[in-house]
C-alpha cells in the first residue's frame, strides 16, 4: 500500500512538472494577456508547483546534459559497402570522457555559437569523442585524465594553440561549441574518409547530417551565424544544405587546421590571428 501511495504521489508531481513546463512555454511564446497570465499563476499555485522538491525537478536542463544526450542518441546511417562508421561515443570509456568534458565546460544554460568541422578523424575525436581534441590536448589543456596513449593530431594542435590565444579553454568553451557537419566519422581501407570524398557516401549521409544539425540547433544554440571550418568542399556542401533548410542566417568560413599545419605551418601565427579576428568580429 505504501509503495502504491508513493507511486501515486510521484505521478502527481510528474503531472505538475509537465503542467508547469507547458504553462511557461505558452506564457513565453504566446504572449498571454495579463488576465490569462494571472489565471495561470493562480492555477500553478493551486498545484503547489513552487515547492522545493518540484522546483528542483523543474529547473532548466544544462547545456552539458543536452549535448551528452545528443551523442548518446546518435543512430549511424547505413553506409555504402567498404566504408565503416567511426562512432567513438558508443565506447563506455569514451562516453565517460565526453561526460566529464561537457560537465566541466558546459554545465550552464548559456546560448553558444556553433563551429562546424567536417567529420571526426581517428586520432582526434575518433579517439576521445570530443571534436578537434586528441588525447594529448584533453589532458594538457582540458585537465581531463584518460586511459589512452598521449598521442596528438595536427588539427588538434592548431585548434588548441588558437584557443590559448583566444583566452583559454574556459573562455572559449563558454562561448562556442565545436561540432562537425557529420558528428560521426568514416573509415575506408583503414584511413580517414571525409563524407564528401565519396559520392555514394555523401548521398547516403545527407538525411543523417540534416537531422543531426536540426537536433543540435534545437538544444538552444545561436542561429544568427555559425563558423564553418574547411573553406572548400565542406563549405560548399554545408552552404547548399543551409540554403535549403535555413539553419543559420550566415555561415562564416575558416581554413581547415590540417591544411594550415600540413602546408602552411610557417604561417601558423597568421592563421591563428585570422581565426581570432573572425570570431571577435562577430562576437
Amino acid at each position: 500500500m505504501a509503495q502504491a501511495a508513493e507511486i501515486g504521489r510521484q505521478g502527481k508531481i510528474d503531472l505538475k512538472v509537465k503542467t508547469w513546463r507547458f504553462g511557461v512555454f505558452v506564457a513565453i511564446h504566446q504572449k498571454l494577456t495579463f488576465e490569462t497570465a494571472s489565471f495561470l499563476q493562480i492555477f500553478l499555485k493551486a498545484y503547489d508547483i513552487f515547492s522545493h522538491a518540484c522546483f528542483l525537478t523543474c529547473r532548466m536542463i544544462p547545456v552539458s546534459a543536452k549535448i551528452i544526450d545528443f551523442y548518446k542518441s546518435l543512430e549511424p546511417p547505413s553506409l555504402p559497402k567498404g566504408i565503416e562508421i567511426l562512432f567513438p561515443q558508443k565506447n563506455k570509456e569514451v562516453i565517460k570522457l565526453v561526460e566529464l568534458f561537457f560537465n566541466k565546460f558546459y554545465h550552464d544554460e548559456k546560448k553558444r555559437h556553433l563551429i562546424f568541422g567536417i567529420n571526426p578523424g581517428r586520432f582526434g575525436a575518433g579517439t576521445t569523442g570530443i571534436n578537434f581534441t586528441a588525447p594529448k590536448q584533453l589532458k594538457e589543456f582540458c585537465g581531463i585524465d584518460h586511459p589512452f596513449k598521449s598521442q596528438t593530431e595536427l588539427s588538434a594542435e592548431f585548434i588548441y594553440d588558437f584557443i590559448e590565444a583566444y583566452g583559454g579553454v574556459k573562455k572559449f568553451y563558454r562561448e562556442y561549441f565545436i561540432t562537425s557537419v557529420s558528428p560521426l566519422g568514416f573509415i575506408k581501407d583503414g584511413v580517414n574518409l571525409n563524407y564528401y570524398d565519396d559520392k555514394k557516401l555523401q548521398q547516403a549521409v545527407v538525411p543523417f547530417i540534416t537531422t543531426s544539425i536540426q537536433k543540435q540547433i534545437s538544444l538552444g544554440f545561436q542561429t544568427d551565424h555559425c563558423i564553418c571550418i574547411g573553406g572548400d568542399k565542406n563549405l560548399k556542401f554545408f552552404s547548399a544544405l543551409n540554403n535549403e533548410h535555413k539553419f543559420f542566417k550566415k555561415i562564416i568560413p575558416l581554413p581547415h587546421p590540417r591544411f594550415i599545419m600540413q602546408y602552411r605551418r610557417k604561417q601558423k601565427e597568421k592563421y591563428i590571428y585570422q581565426y581570432l579576428s573572425t570570431l571577435r568580429a562577430v562576437s
